[in-house]
């Protein structure tokens, strides 16, 4: 079952994660064409995925709460980020300079992951009294 798709900002890839067994599906929009399978990037299964505005990551949010980033210009593993969260990433945004991933989750907490240091910069904990299933960015990004 189709967990997550998330497209690039230039529209040249479309990714298609599947929610249980962790696989993710890399195409090129133009043709539909499949560049590479991944295969269980992540054991727990895939609840959500995001390409960074520079289109040069793609980050996947685990069922199990980890986080994986793919380098989308060399098809390779660049980081897995274990237990960022307990439970489900249902979802992720990412800053518009691409410095940034933000990852809601079933735990109620929301999480700035900073690209560059590899790092949790910013826990707020718990913010709101059921699961993060969705989230966006202002245009100002305040």
């Amino acid at each position: 079952m189709i967990g997550s798709m998330a497209i690039t900002a230039d529209d040249r890839y479309l990714f298609m994660s599947d929610t249980g067994n962790g696989d993710v599906n890399h195409f090129t929009v133009s043709d539909g064409r499949m560049i590479k399978h991944y295969r269980q990037i992540l054991s727990g299964g895939i609840r959500s995925l995001i390409t960074t505005p520079d289109s040069k990551y793609l980050f996947a949010g685990g069922n199990d709460g980890d986080l994986m980033q793919i380098c989308i210009e060399t098809q390779q593993l660049a980081q897995i980020y274990m237990g960022i969260h307990d439970r489900q990433i249902y979802c992720l945004e990412t800053t518009r300079d691409s410095k940034y991933v933000i990852t809601g989750c079933w735990d109620k907490r929301v999480k700035i992951i900073s690209i560059e240091n590899r790092a949790v910069e910013k826990d707020f904990g718990q913010v709101c009294g059921g699961y993060i299933t969705a989230m966006k960015i202002s245009a100002n990004e305040e």
